[in-house]
């Protein structure tokens, strides 16, 4: 860790501990996984007593940007400010982002008994999802690369075009992370996170970046066959159907996370 980032988390916990609103702070992000630059900012998550955590949630207060105690040109705290029950209902069913956001954080100090072992149960693969999460991303697989690229295609609809090629590309990546039980960062990494994947499709990233950039019925064709040849997912066009549609149209009915962050 940087001197710089050292002496700002002393800070914080100069600042915090004694507090009573705030009986534990957690040090996340580039800082907690080791792949911090001398620049990176430093993610925070401050846990709040269920008061405090109210107050501030009835404010929009719940996200911030500290730049006082970082020394550093351009550095700030990036804090988020949560309850000790946002950590329980995480591990139980938290999206991927939030796990993988908890992968190596840990607190700077704690009043909270069996702090350390919930963080590392949320940061966990979700095992006990994992088959119906594979289930859910094959069928919009299915779906974007027959009915909606030929639709799209058919009808010139350049927005649904660029919209099945995105989707198809993060379904395939998600099915391919589930399959490798490797957590779901962001958008931002997702293609990066695949290609360091042991186990996928020969070509997936050149096949991948060849759809987006020209999303035709022939891509898609060849993107969705390189998937097939990989694995035998099992599932027939009636039941990717019926998967999408409670997946995607009555995905608000489950109450569970978006399937895109899942």
């Amino acid at each position: 860790m940087e001197k710089h980032h050292e002496e700002a988390i002393q800070r914080l916990i100069e600042r915090f501990q004694d507090d009573p609103r705030y009986p534990a702070l957690i040090i996340s992000g580039s800082v907690a996984h080791g792949s911090a630059s001398p620049a990176s900012d430093i993610d925070i998550l401050l846990v709040a007593s269920d008061e405090e955590y109210q107050r501030l949630a009835a404010a929009h207060q719940l996200v911030q940007i500290w730049t006082e105690g970082c020394d550093w040109p351009g550095g700030y705290y990036d804090v988020k400010i949560i309850n000790h029950r946002f950590l329980i209902d995480a591990a139980d069913h938290g999206s991927e982002p939030i796990r993988y956001a908890l992968h190596g954080a840990y607190p700077t100090y704690s009043h909270l008994p069996g702090l350390p072992a919930l963080i590392q149960s949320i940061a966990s693969y979700p095992e006990h999802e994992r088959e119906r999460k594979m289930a859910a991303y094959y069928a919009q697989v299915q779906l974007y690369r027959s009915y909606f690229i030929h639709t799209a295609t058919d009808h010139n609809n350049l927005y649904l075009l660029h919209h099945t090629a995105n989707n198809l590309v993060l379904f395939a990546g998600r099915l391919l992370l589930a399959y490798n039980r490797v957590l779901f960062p962001c958008h931002k990494w997702l293609l990066d996170t695949v290609a360091r994947l042991n186990q996928k499709p020969e070509n997936f990233i050149e096949l991948a970046e060849a759809l987006l950039r020209n999303p035709s019925i022939e891509n898609a064709h060849a993107f969705g066959t390189s998937l097939d040849a990989f694995h035998d997912w099992n599932m027939s066009y009636d039941e990717a159907l019926n998967r999408f549609v409670e997946d995607d149209e009555w995905g608000w009915f489950t109450r569970r996370p978006a399937l895109t962050d899942w």
